[in-house]
């Protein structure tokens, strides 16, 4: 992870001193496993929070920005909705900051920074909540304001968090905005700009965001990579004893591919074994239910013994309809992992860029959905799981043999 290879003991020290998600140091159960996993998914969600406040003030506060040496600026406005297109001059890096309806939350507005690949692809990193007066708003947590647990939110701070993969972005994207913003606006009350669910957060995290520059950068995206290795280290010791359970109680099933696969987590999950020519065995899951592009992955488990050394998860992208086809790829070695755990380093990797974190969470949040993939110590769940006889379809179950 080349984010820590230049961090020194003294920056270490400053990462450890701020806020950082709990890290159980008991025995691992599926209590604990979620509690970490959700620390891990808000990690970066008061930084990206204060980053999106802090540029969407810069491009449209008191004054819009219109352009400078380093960036040119276009904007276009459709039905209330607005783009500010900025292009490095240098290099015409191009990055798009647009604010809009929220996609989910009736009446309220969103503000999202979204990078633009080399193929003109528009790629989101962050988005959030733009807070109004009303109760509820800026409530993506769910803290209860007219309880009394949270006060109001001040308008216009933002709640908001970084896309699967998209805090590295982030952290690239302020590094090179920082130069264009006014001191002024990096240096706030963070009351100003973030909801009361990331304020006593983001205070513990104001040494690491000063030595960054006042936004979001080399240190923060450190601090990100640790989290992550941390918690995939212990998940990944504790989901290490779980494999030989599940792998024997789907065998004795029959859920293999091409002959069977259970269907469990109130019919939402598809799941059976795939085993490899080199002897590896492959753990295949189908979510139906979500509505994500990505719902479907092969965890292939490298093992020496009946000992699991790493995992690498494939993940099925938008349209790959072609399952075997895509089975057929991992096994042959022609399609490339995009998450990989190995047990010996204990360190993660995302070959796959954002798709690796896509699997690094498909993988870690299945396994606490039912922590045995449709099984509790060993034996299968009857009322929450079925045993079909058939072959994945995409899109749907299985067929009934």
């Amino acid at each position: 992870m080349r984010e820590l290879a230049s961090i020194t003991d003294k920056e270490r020290k400053l990462i450890a001193d701020g806020w950082y998600p709990h890290v159980p140091k008991m025995e691992m159960d599926v209590t604990l496993m979620q509690f970490m996993t959700n620390g891990l998914a808000e990690c970066s969600a008061p930084l990206a929070s204060y980053a999106l406040n802090r540029v969407g003030e810069w491009l449209d506060g008191s004054e819009r920005f219109h352009g400078d040496g380093t960036f040119k600026a276009d904007w276009r406005e459709q039905g209330g909705d607005k783009t500010c297109t900025l292009s490095r001059k240098s290099d015409s890096a191009t990055w798009d900051v647009s604010w809009s309806r929220h996609e989910y939350l009736a009446g309220a507005r969103a503000i999202t920074i979204s990078r633009i690949d080399q193929f003109g692809e528009r790629i989101e990193i962050a988005t959030g909540e733009i807070t109004t007066k009303l109760p509820g708003s800026g409530n993506r947590l769910g803290l209860t304001n007219f309880l009394g647990f949270a006060s109001s939110p001040v308008l216009g701070t933002v709640d908001g968090h970084a896309r699967a993969g998209g805090f590295t972005d982030l952290c690239a994207f302020s590094d090179v905005v920082r130069g264009s913003i006014p001191d002024k606006l990096l240096n706030v009350n963070k009351k100003q700009a973030v909801t009361v669910a990331h304020v006593s957060h983001l205070k513990s995290l104001e040494k690491i965001l000063e030595a960054d520059g006042g936004l979001p950068g080399r240190l923060c995206a450190a601090r990100q990579m640790m989290a992550t290795a941390d918690v995939t280290r212990i998940a990944g010791d504790w989901m290490q004893g779980q494999y030989p359970r599940l792998i024997e109680g789907l065998r004795d099933r029959g859920a293999e591919w091409g002959k069977g696969i259970l269907n469990y987590n109130d019919m939402d999950f598809y799941c059976c074994l795939v085993d490899f020519s080199d002897g590896s065995i492959g753990l295949f899951s189908d979510n139906i239910a979500t509505v994500a592009d990505e719902h479907a992955y092969v965890a292939r488990l490298v093992m020496d013994g009946d000992v699991v050394t790493s995992v690498a998860v494939h993940v099925f992208r938008k349209g790959d309809n072609d399952y075997q086809g895509k089975i057929e790829a991992i096994g042959d070695g022609s399609a490339l992992p995009d998450f990989v755990y190995d047990y010996e380093r204990q360190t993660p990797s995302f070959p796959g860029g954002r798709y690796g974190w896509y699997g690094m969470s498909m993988f870690l949040w299945q396994s606490l959905s039912d922590c045995t993939y449709g099984f509790t110590h060993g034996e299968i769940d009857e009322e929450d799981a079925r045993y079909w006889l058939g072959t994945p379809e995409v899109g749907g179950p299985p067929n009934k043999a």
